[in-house]
């Protein structure tokens, strides 16, 4: 039987089976660092279908190997966490084919739909000339500092022909990465008395001219920064003793994001001369591309375009984002992200996902799975 004809079987056969397990799995709360019972549900889920072999590594991935004795794999991923905290309502509300739900389409959909495609592998068989590493992986999201792919790339970067991470939507190709640097900041004094101690040094006042002097630089294309959040002090007639801030750069130029790490660090010593002491912890980082093959990801993109455009009619647009691709592109391993459905609302309470696409991003997952030879082995 051919492939369309296998796939469309497939898809037709089981439908009732990814609608089930999308509705089961986004019920399963999974804030970043949390995602021990969304892994513990896939690992079921793989178990009940007869696919053995799945497990969870160190950092909490949930990994599926098929034709783990070939020397060469591309890996694919799906990432478990979201951003919701764990004591968030779960509840699905349907609007014809519009599914609401928080995390829904970020990224449980994805989730699903790897699942799936993990059963009709070992259902159908297909032999490749390269291994699949399949993994639902942990710490995408937020200040996770994607420790589940890092945790992959480093178990199985030498073999990797490449990766291929399922996430966001369908009308766009993440062919580039923003990678990111994020820092709490921190200015403490003495404090003391409004009044009876004016002229003490204010760490709430020095904050703000930290942030007035970090404002003031201007970014290159591609490059941003931005205060989040900013929490200190006691009460209005105390000089505050400690202020503190969530504060970020992002940019899509390895060089670029060095020079702001560079320019943050001398800026923060100038304000040391003065009677605050500061700190600066970093709490995140996003690795930025190197060295990466450029034809090799062009052909990658190319693929990916006209598989996703044949199976869902969109032509996805070329974009850059921080996913789990920012770990393998660190490495000059070529990654791309892409989505498979439509949906919107992420990150928000109103995450949707309009459920009649699935079987498109299904087949067209399944297509991906099969076509990789023709992009990083064609010509050896």
């Amino acid at each position: 039987m051919k492939f369309q004809e296998s796939c469309e079987e497939f898809c037709k056969e089981n439908l009732d089976l990814a609608r089930r397990t999308l509705e089961e799995l986004v019920r399963i709360p999974a804030f970043t660092g949390e995602e021990a019972a969304r892994a513990k549900y896939c690992l079921g889920w793989l178990d009940n279908q007869g696919i053995f072999g799945g497990r969870t590594d160190g950092a909490g991935n949930v990994v599926w190997r098929y034709q783990p004795e070939n020397p060469d794999a591309v890996l694919v991923t799906a990432h478990l966490d979201t951003v919701f905290p764990m004591d968030t309502p779960l509840k699905i509300e349907t609007d014809g084919d519009i599914l609401r739900c928080p995390g829904i389409s970020d990224n449980t959909v994805h989730g699903m739909l790897l699942l799936l495609a993990a059963k009709y592998l070992k259902e159908e068989k297909p032999k490749l000339p390269y291994g699949l590493i399949l993994a639902w992986d942990t710490g995408e999201e937020g200040l996770g500092n994607l420790a589940g792919c890092k945790a992959l790339v480093k178990t199985y970067g030498e073999r990797l022909l490449g990766v291929l991470a399922l996430d966001l939507y369908r009308d766009k190709i993440y062919t580039n990465c923003i990678g990111s640097l994020r820092y709490r900041i921190t200015a403490e004094g003495d404090g003391g008395h409004s009044f009876l101690d004016f002229g003490r040094e204010n760490a709430i006042a020095g904050l703000a001219r930290l942030i007035t002097k970090l404002y003031q630089v201007n970014p290159k294309a591609g490059t941003t920064y931005n205060v989040g959040t900013i929490e200190g002090g006691s009460s209005v007639n105390t000089i505050a003793a400690q202020a503190s801030m969530l504060f970020e750069y992002r940019s899509d130029s390895y060089d670029e994001l060095e020079r702001c790490r560079k320019e943050l660090e001398r800026t923060l010593e100038e304000e040391r001369l003065g009677g605050l002491s500061w700190t600066a912890k970093l709490l995140g980082e996003r690795p930025c591309a190197r060295n990466v093959d450029a034809k090799a990801t062009e052909r990658f993109a190319g693929r990916l375009s006209g598989i996703l455009t044949k199976h869902t009619g969109v032509i996805p647009e070329p974009a850059s984002a921080s996913t789990d691709c920012n770990i393998p592109l660190s490495r000059g391993i070529p990654a791309i992200c892409v989505g498979l459905v439509r949906g919107g609302g992420a990150h928000t309470s109103q995450e949707w996902l309009d459920a009649s696409t699935i079987p498109q991003g299904l087949s067209a997952l399944i297509e991906i799975l099969l076509s990789m030879g023709e992009v990083f082995l064609s010509g050896r």
